[in-house]
């Protein structure tokens, strides 16, 4: 039976190859039937050819000529839709009002589409991709409020605010916000309890209101980089238990609240490169029991406390690089059992006592730490940049640089550097585990 239906397929394919019009080419699948790509095809014309025919998948990749205005869609029974590159600036009322029925997919990127069409009545959408347009305001009730619409993607747009009735109703899973030009996000703006992934980088956001998030129960990954923040409110993340990864890089955060991510148990990854940063508070990660990635690199920090990492006992990478730490508080990272990476390049640290890296180092009395504690000897602490004086307060480091301190096996370095001595003069520019005192 399959063998037949084979058969009737290939029959079928090489009589709709024939008559394919130009610029498109077919591709048949057994269980979802026929789909047609176009590149750089006329689209009026393809889709009047294929009128009152049934396929999966339509998708164009560059119009000839370009559209401009989508008018009305001839009647073309579809699943998933894309038209990609086509110069579509505005879309008529009626434009998809005897397709939209069956559609499941809509993906209209690369475009310069300037008005939202209405999608409101749409069925059986699920996923919407708009990102690279011209679009400014999305209406309020112009999105579906039905089951299956989960997947909303408007990235690099001209957005400038989402207001209370934008996504009212609505229950996405992911939605895509970043590069436009929002700078206000109303307090009621997510109450989506399904919502999992909120993208929101690269925006003009000054600020969130309190109780943004408070209907955000199984929100896993938030990224709220390349903003203008500077606080946040102390209870932001109060309900948002289930969160894996915070990104808050690139913005304007001079300090931090001490309880910001204590809800926040299960947070697997935090980012707070590229802000102001003079001090983290004390008990920042006091919860943070599931951390494996901290990033406070490029702030302007001139100290760690003793306990900041003292709970942080999966951390398997520390970025602390380009800062202003000028020493280490001895055994500040005693609790990193599982630490594969310790970025301390571009700091001011002149010397390193021989008990700073305690529990992460196997030089450092192991009788210390309880059986089965100590981490293997493939890890790497990158000291490089730093103006490290050479006298007998580093003698320790001296044998065991090369096999623990400065290895360059990582993806993110693309310049191997040697960490060098500056001071005294006689030993200046000279790798550390190439001295003898």
């Amino acid at each position: 039976m399959k063998v037949l239906i084979f058969f009737e397929l290939v029959l079928f394919f090489v009589l709709v190859s024939s008559k394919i019009p130009n610029g498109c080419i077919p591709t048949v699948r057994e269980i979802t039937g026929l789909s047609i790509t176009c590149y750089n095809a006329n689209f009026y014309n393809v889709m009047e050819h294929f009128r009152n025919q049934e396929l999966y998948i339509v998708e164009f990749d560059g119009c000839n000529p370009s559209i401009g205005r989508l008018k009305r869609i001839p009647n073309v029974t579809f699943y998933r839709f894309e038209i990609k590159n086509c110069g579509i600036e505005k879309i008529d009322d009626d434009a998809f009002a005897d397709v939209y029925e069956t559609i499941g997919m809509l993906d209209l990127r690369y475009n310069s589409i300037t008005n939202f069409p209405n999608l409101s009545h749409w069925p059986v959408l699920n996923s919407v991709y708009l990102s690279h347009n011209k679009i400014t305001k999305i209406p309020a009730n112009s999105l579906p409020k039905t089951r299956w619409f989960t997947y909303f993607h408007i990235e690099n747009n001209r957005l400038t605010e989402i207001t209370p009735f934008t996504f009212a109703g609505v229950n996405l899973r992911m939605l895509a916000l970043s590069c436009n030009n929002i700078t206000y996000v109303a307090p009621e703006t997510f109450q989506m309890e399904s919502l999992k992934f909120l993208f929101l980088s690269y925006n003009n956001i000054t600020s969130l209101p309190k109780g943004i998030f408070d209907f955000c129960p199984n929100l896993l990954i938030s990224y709220l980089d390349h903003n203008k923040l500077s606080e946040l409110p102390p209870d932001i993340f109060k309900f948002t238990r289930k969160l894996l990864k915070l990104d808050l890089s690139y913005n304007n955060f001079h300090k931090l609240d001490t309880k910001l991510i204590w809800s926040l148990t299960d947070l697997t990854l935090l980012n707070l490169e590229h802000n102001y940063l003079k001090k983290l508070p004390k008990e920042l990660l006091y919860t943070a029991i599931s951390l494996r990635s901290f990033n406070a690199a490029n702030n302007n920090l001139e100290c760690i406390d003793y306990d900041f990492f003292k709970n942080t006992f999966n951390i398997y990478m520390v970025v602390l690089n380009n800062n202003k730490l000028t020493e280490l508080p001895a055994e500040v990272f005693r609790s990193l059992f599982k630490i594969e990476l310790i970025d301390l390049k571009n700091n001011s640290l002149v010397t390193l006592t021989s008990n700073v890296f305690t529990a992460t180092s196997p030089i450092d009395n192991p009788k210390e730490l309880s059986p089965g504690s100590m981490i293997d000897n493939n890890y790497r602490i990158l000291l490089h940049g730093n103006p490290i004086h050479c006298d007998k307060n580093i003698e320790w480091l001296i044998p065991h640089i090369d096999e623990l301190y400065d290895r360059y096996d990582i993806p993110y370095e693309t310049v191997s550097t040697t960490s060098s001595c500056v001071t005294p003069e006689k030993f200046a520019g000279i790798p550390i585990n190439k001295i003898k005192f």
